[in-house]
């Protein structure tokens, strides 16, 4: 019996972030939950979309590239906006 073989999506967003996203997480009512939450309002959601969209490993090396080397604070706005970009990758999408 094969093994079932999660496929993957990889990117590089506009800045230099390379990522890779299992496909199925997109069509993931949880996340879409979550994503509902945050236009809400809700900006708790925003760590729990990046470990359901990311993992835990690829949150911790978004919030290295996203680090503001001056201050070492991880500005929200940023990470927001990566999330951005690799949400409207039109590729995330395509099966």
């Amino acid at each position: 019996m094969a093994k079932n073989r999660k496929q993957y999506f990889e990117g590089v967003t506009k800045t230099g972030f390379r990522y890779h996203v299992e496909r199925d997480v997109i069509d993931d009512m949880e996340l879409i939950d979550l994503l509902a939450d945050l236009e809400d309002g809700s900006i708790s959601a925003l760590p729990k979309i990046l470990v359901k969209l990311l993992g835990e490993k690829q949150k911790r090396a978004l919030y290295d590239h996203c680090k503001d080397k001056m201050s070492s604070r991880i500005p929200s706005s940023k990470v927001m906006s990566e999330i951005q970009d690799i949400m409207t990758n039109p590729n995330l999408k395509k099966s």
